[in-house]
C-alpha cells in the first residue's frame, strides 16, 4: 500500500518521463507510459503495480515501483506465483480462456466424446 506521508505520488503515465532511470527500457529505448499503466491493470505474472487515485488520476510512487520490481523478480526466480511456467495460462484473459474452453468442448462433442 502506498503511504503518501512517506512516498510522493507520481501520475502513472508520467513515471517513465519524469524518472526514466527508474523504468529502464530495452535496447536503449524508453518504456512507454502505456506499459507502466498496463502494469497497474494487467500486471506481470499476476503481480500489479500499486496505485492510488489522486485528483482523479492514477498515481504510484518510486517505492511502489521498487516493490513491484522485487515481486516480479521473486516470481520469476522462485516460480512462486500461480501460472508461472504455464504458457497456456499466462497472458490469457477470462474471455480468451472461456472461448478456448468452448472450442475444446465443441471439438469433443464432434469427436463423439
Amino acid at each position: 500500500m502506498i503511504d503518501t506521508v512517506v512516498e510522493d505520488p507520481i501520475p502513472v503515465v508520467r513515471v517513465p518521463l519524469v524518472h526514466p532511470e527508474k523504468v529502464p527500457g530495452t535496447r536503449g529505448k524508453p518504456v512507454s507510459p502505456m506499459t507502466v499503466e498496463n502494469w497497474t491493470k494487467k500486471g506481470i505474472r499476476g503481480i500489479k503495480l500499486e496505485v492510488l487515485v489522486v485528483g482523479g488520476r492514477l498515481c504510484t510512487s518510486l517505492a511502489a515501483l521498487d516493490r513491484f520490481y522485487q515481486e516480479v523478480t521473486r516470481s520469476k526466480v522462485l516460480g512462486d506465483r500461480p501460472g508461472w511456467g504455464s504458457s497456456a495460462w499466462q497472458g490469457r484473459s477470462n474471455k480468451a480462456r472461456q472461448r478456448a474452453a468452448e472450442k475444446a468442448s465443441k471439438r469433443l462433442e464432434e469427436a463423439g466424446a
